[in-house]
């Protein structure tokens, strides 16, 4: 079992690689080989189940992934080219990754990962970093925002590092709206925490803002539908650059930050799935959306296969929408809320909860962006997701869990 944890620690290092390698010119070597990557990936997942703890009760867990692997023999009827068993064979990867609760529940285990990766990931992302750019940084420093999280329990030599990763994803990492947004949530909860005043206030309101971060997303969606307020285009319903200077630029960056990219994604995706029947069960884990804005797009890399399918959008829920359909969504939901209901309303110690807090921050930008993929931010979300459940993490109290946190940082 120690090797395999030790196994774990090694390959997730790896993976921070492939996170990258699409925005970096190592996607045109041998490096990018797709045999190796989903060997390593299934090899992960043969690993996170093989020293699962299966004395675990994880109803919902087992729900999800149960459905997961009735969407994949879905798939397997679904799939009619190369393009759809490739697509099912990533998919299905992805959506195992919550195999991962039944192992990071256990604090030592995260512990040894995390440890290995903060002494190593920085060393690697020297050697690599003459060959990335853009979202590359952001997507490769997301462990850094567990720190932020927790940022007044670092020792000095590691908050300059991690506002350096922060900088790093501010400055060099720029073009990616959503690392950005995620390290600045990161940090904001971890100074609002470390401030008496602020935390007190948090601490006190947390269980109302528990469920407000479970039910804002559903009231938007429900307003949109409706037509009464878009929030995925804010600028035009508040008229926020018309009203104030500082939404108001001619640098086209600074545009997209409020630019609406998702309203007519999300009128494809749910047009497609009526059209074709599949809004309960999903397309499978092999099939996309049918779309026409990248339609053309879409059957010039497939070379006509795909029929102006489109393999996925930018927006996790709607993915799971597409491929697994509303049962999907909901099994996905219900993780979401119980493991943050357990952390907020069933823990001993603070830190737990804030970590809660996050998980729920990421809950609600899963329906804006918050991709899936084999990476790791993906796989840093369902660590987080695990602390949460672990009845371990969450009986510890505060000093119990400062020891633990430290503990990765010797």
């Amino acid at each position: 079992m120690l090797n395999s944890v030790k196994f774990l620690s090694y390959s997730i290092l790896l993976i921070s690689v492939y996170s990258v390698l699409q925005w970096s010119s190592l996607s045109m070597t041998i490096v990018n080989n797709t045999f190796f990557w989903w060997l390593l990936q299934a090899l992960i997942l043969y690993n996170f189940y093989k020293i699962g703890n299966r004395e675990i009760k994880n109803k919902i867990v087992s729900l999800f992934l149960i459905y997961v692997v009735l969407s994949f023999l879905y798939g397997l009827y679904m799939s009619g080219n190369y393009w759809h068993y490739k697509f099912l064979v990533r998919n299905t990867m992805i959506f195992l990754l919550p195999l991962s609760v039944y192992v990071f529940v256990e604090p030592y285990r995260i512990k040894t990962v995390l440890k290995v990766w903060f002494k190593k990931a920085l060393i690697l992302l020297v050697c690599i970093s003459p060959f990335i750019y853009s979202d590359a940084w952001g997507n490769y420093l997301t462990p850094f925002c567990l720190f932020g999280l927790f940022f007044g329990l670092l020792p000095n030599k590691w908050k300059l590092l991690t506002i350096f990763a922060f900088v790093l994803t501010l400055t060099l990492g720029w073009a990616s709206r959503s690392c950005t947004i995620r390290f600045s949530v990161a940090f904001i909860i971890g100074i609002l925490f470390s401030l008496k005043v602020s935390k007190s206030f948090l601490l006190k309101n947390l269980k109302l803002i528990y469920f407000v971060f479970c039910c804002i997303p559903f009231v938007f969606f429900v307003l949109g539908i409706l037509g009464v307020f878009n929030i995925l285009n804010v600028d035009e319903e508040l008229g926020l650059s018309k009203k104030y200077k500082i939404f108001r630029s001619e640098n086209k960056a600074n545009e997209a930050t409020l630019k609406d990219t998702r309203t007519l994604v999300y009128a494809e995706v749910l047009n497609s799935a009526i059209e074709n029947h599949y809004t309960i069960q999903g397309h499978s884990l092999a099939r996309g959306y049918n779309s026409v804005i990248f339609g053309d797009d879409v059957n010039e890399a497939s070379g006509g296969l795909l029929k102006g399918e489109r393999p996925s959008s930018e927006t996790c829920i709607l993915n799971v929408f597409t491929y697994m359909g509303a049962i999907g969504v909901f099994l996905y939901m219900l993780i979401f809320f119980k493991s943050t209901f357990l952390a907020i309303f069933h823990s001993k110690n603070d830190y737990v909860k804030i970590v809660a807090l996050y998980v729920l921050f990421r809950w609600v930008y899963s329906w804006i962006e918050e991709l899936a993929f084999f990476n790791i931010t993906y796989l840093m979300l369902w660590i987080m997701v695990s602390m949460c459940f672990s009845s371990h993490f969450r009986s510890m109290t505060n000093q119990e869990f400062r020891y633990w946190f430290k503990s990765i940082l010797n």
